[in-house]
């Protein structure tokens, strides 16, 4: 069996609850059959330097896992492979289940809006825009009823280009021209007729940014184990 270096898997400090394995954490797996790295569509292997992994049947292999028990096999040169079937063939001691580590790596990269899933690309936008990174770190699940948001709206993150002018509030006025007769004018230039007529006001961008900052401010979750976006 190959020599396990200690595997800080997700699993290990949260379990959703959909993880398959229980209160256990797979430790090392047997390989029912030879599994080997899936191409990308459109890429192929080409996102693989060297050759592709390879778990062979019968041959164990030490395992990182998810918090939702998608398995993966660690493979010797560090490389990870997807893997079924498979059985476990031993577990992780969870009384001796390591601590989450206090600053863990980011698992993507903002830049404006687009989100990068490695700091190489999202340096190369950046540089090509002009727009600083935005580390994502580790994140709980979100709930069906929440998406990832921005804490605040900017011209930078996008906000301003798509919600600036959108918004418009209606003021009914008397009309002016009417309002002395005992019936508005039909055809009249201002009301038509309606002895009333409306004016539209749109709000302005402070206005904006301040409503969605206490809606944020009311509404977001803060799970201890959640890692602020900064």
């Amino acid at each position: 069996m190959p020599t396990e270096n200690q595997i800080d898997c997700p699993a290990l400090d949260k379990r959703s609850t959909s993880y398959p394995f229980g209160d256990r954490v797979p430790r090392t797996v047997r390989m029912l059959k030879t599994v080997t790295a899936d191409p990308m569509p459109g890429i192929g292997l080409a996102y693989i330097k060297g050759n592709a992994p390879v778990a062979k049947a019968g041959q164990t292999y030490p395992v990182w896992t998810n918090s939702h028990g998608a398995v993966t096999a660690v493979m010797e040169d560090g490389t990870r492979l997807g893997l079924r079937p498979f059985e476990v063939d031993s577990w992780h001691d969870l009384a001796v289940a390591p601590a989450p580590h206090p600053h863990p790596e980011p698992i993507a990269w903002m830049v404006g809006t687009a989100i990068w899933w490695t700091k190489e690309e999202a340096e190369r936008d950046a540089a090509a825009n002009g727009l600083p990174i935005v580390p994502i770190g580790p994140l709980v699940s979100i709930p069906d009823e929440y998406c990832l948001m921005p804490k605040r709206l900017t011209a930078e993150n996008g906000a301003k280009a798509l919600l600036l002018g959108e918004f418009k509030l209606e003021d009914i006025q008397e009309c002016p021209e009417c309002r002395e007769r005992d019936e508005p004018v039909d055809g009249c230039e201002i009301c038509d007729g309606e002895g009333e007529y409306g004016q539209r006001h749109i709000i302005p961008w402070d206005k904006i940014k301040y409503i969605y900052s206490e809606a944020v401010r009311g509404l977001a979750i803060h799970p201890k184990t959640t890692r602020e976006i900064t």
